[in-house]
């Protein structure tokens, strides 16, 4: 857990750097779904604004869907 909330931090720190950037919206739903349903509705406005930004990584989307799929 001491990693997530490092990894966390500094998510949220370029999110206040960059709040427009699609790859960090991405890689908060990521980390917002690793904490399984409890942080299941910020993770679902996490990816849809990373949607809304253009993500289009392959490989994050399918990470994604994997770990949605998985709740």
């Amino acid at each position: 857990m001491g990693q997530l909330a490092e990894a966390e931090d500094a998510i949220a720190q370029a999110n206040i750097l960059d709040n427009k950037n699609c790859l960090v919206w991405a890689l908060s739903a990521i980390l917002c779904l690793q904490y399984g349903d409890r942080r299941l509705q910020q993770a679902c406005m996490c990816s849809s604004e990373a949607i809304r930004l253009g993500l289009d990584d392959v490989h994050l989307l399918e990470e994604l869907g994997d770990l949605f799929h998985g709740q």
